[in-house]
């Protein structure tokens, strides 16, 4: 038997408008990312220091679609909407795991 494993996370940071990676401290806010499959990512542990926009969610999009996934999975509290028309795959006592298709 042979075994190849492969971890595959990130980081997600968002900054405020005109402001990067390099010239920005601190962040507005900090998305765990999970590769979970060869098109999808499980998107998790948003520590927001404000609200997040729809135009940082629109980011957050772009830079996903660019990097080739095609699918966005997140749990939410049960009522709570999801961006971009997502659906309920699975539900979990008062969780719901969402699927976003980018």
């Amino acid at each position: 038997m042979s075994l190849h494993v492969e971890w595959t996370q990130g980081i997600g940071r968002t900054f405020d408008p005109g402001k990067t990676y390099e010239n920005s401290d601190p962040f507005v806010s900090v998305v765990k990312i999970d590769k979970i499959g060869p098109d999808t990512v499980l998107l998790s542990a948003d520590l927001s220091q404000r609200k997040l926009t729809r135009s940082d969610i629109a980011d957050l999009k772009r830079e996903l679609v660019a990097c080739g996934f095609e699918f966005v999975h997140c749990w939410r509290k049960i009522g709570r909407k999801v961006p971009y028309g997502g659906k309920v795959i699975r539900t979990r006592g008062n969780l719901a795991l969402w699927e976003i298709e980018l």
